[in-house]
């Protein structure tokens, strides 16, 4: 569900608010339950978390849950932003998108054009964390991995060279 992977455009002298990192979709199997935990891993290949955003952020419904503060290590597989006491209802057989959103820092110097980011999701239990009304807390069940697209940064824009054009014959207007 994540956006393609893309170019992104950022600035050079203020942050670049609610960028698009990734769109994962969640759904309680059987019964309702409320999500009450998520932990993801942000990937930002060579540079640290922190060089490259100054807040994550998750979006859910009209709701939006902010970070108290970014890791500074990285994990295996990037940096780990975990979200804890968030209350988000999940009704049975329903999806509901998650939108992981970052605010880029603003490219001074020009350190952040080429850096990328990408948001990875696995689906087990110390990652997905629900409760529902009848067994209480449970981990989320499920497996497998999700991969957000690769987001690359850059303040330049997009320069297309060597582009050809076949043009037709000039129309010239009868005249009337």
């Amino acid at each position: 569900n994540s956006p393609l992977t893309r170019l992104v455009q950022i600035s050079n002298t203020a942050p670049t608010e609610d960028v698009v990192l990734a769109v994962f979709d969640l759904k309680s199997q059987d019964a309702n339950s409320i999500l009450w935990g998520l932990k993801f891993s942000v990937d930002t290949g060579l540079k640290t978390l922190s060089t490259v955003f100054s807040k994550i952020k998750i979006k859910i419904g009209n709701d939006v849950y902010t970070a108290n503060s970014l890791p500074t290590y990285p994990s295996y597989f990037g940096y780990e932003v975990l979200y804890e006491a968030i209350y988000v209802p999940l009704l049975a057989g329903k999806v509901v998108p998650v939108t992981i959103l970052g605010t880029v820092k603003a490219n001074t110097n020009g350190q952040l054009d080429n850096a990328t980011s990408s948001v990875r999701l696995v689906v087990s239990s110390d990652k997905v964390k629900v409760v529902t009304s009848t067994q209480g807390a449970v981990p989320g069940a499920g497996s497998g991995v999700l991969m957000s697209n690769v987001a690359t940064f850059s303040s330049t824009g997009v320069v297309a060279s060597g582009l050809s054009a076949v043009l037709g014959d000039p129309y010239t207007a009868p005249n009337g």
